[in-house]
């Protein structure tokens, strides 16, 4: 009777662990996808704002262009 239920808790215990295992996998799965779309948004918002910062530029060297042709 005792072997009985050592090897049901032995089988009770690799379901267990292999639940585990795919939680895991599901776990790290989803935890790229939300790392790809942090990354996606930083990378937008830093093209975004180089290129606000490249206007800036360009405005203020066309207006010293400006002013040293008048």
């Amino acid at each position: 009777m005792q072997n009985m239920t050592m090897m049901e808790m032995q089988e009770e215990g690799s379901n267990l662990a292999a639940a585990v295992d795919t939680l895991d996998k599901e776990v790290k799965h989803e935890k790229a996808k939300v790392d790809r779309c942090a990354r996606s948004s930083l990378n937008r918002g830093t093209k975004i704002m180089q290129k606000r910062y490249l206007k800036q530029y360009m405005d203020k060297w066309a207006e010293v262009n400006n002013s040293y042709k008048n």
